[in-house]
């Protein structure tokens, strides 16, 4: 009987807690650099969606070629239909290099929308990996 109920708890709480596999997109956007030189330079945006529950997202955000600004972080969003919002949980340790965020659209394996960056909104597509 133990057993039983055991093994029922543990089927609710699984059916109950959506989960989904991790998913990793990743695109880049061309803007001037706020820090030094004259020259368009490319960042990277990378976003890792670890969970979604009743629209809330959990994932991770990096920006791996922002020069003194390079970081991943921790970030919450939502999800309502295609349209995705994610920011990251804490400010940067930099004062001028502001959260790392995202808002946009899902469609299919693409995420297409902007990241605030550089002090404006950049138009980014990311690609799933």
């Amino acid at each position: 009987m133990k057993l039983y109920r055991l093994f029922t708890i543990s089927l609710a709480l699984a059916i109950s807690t959506p989960v989904m596999a991790s998913e990793v997109f990743e695109g880049s956007f061309r803007t001037l650099p706020q820090f030094g030189g004259g020259k368009e330079k490319e960042y990277r945006l990378v976003i890792e969606l670890i969970s979604v529950d009743g629209g809330k997202v959990q994932a991770k955000i990096a920006s791996p070629d922002s020069m003194k600004c390079t970081r991943e972080d921790e970030a919450a969003g939502r999800i309502s239909g295609n349209e995705i919002s994610i920011r990251g949980k804490s400010e940067p340790e930099l004062k001028g290099c502001g959260r790392l965020n995202f808002k946009g659209v899902r469609d299919g394996d693409l995420l297409v929308g902007t990241t605030f960056f550089e002090g404006k909104n950049q138009d980014i597509k990311l690609r799933k990996r």
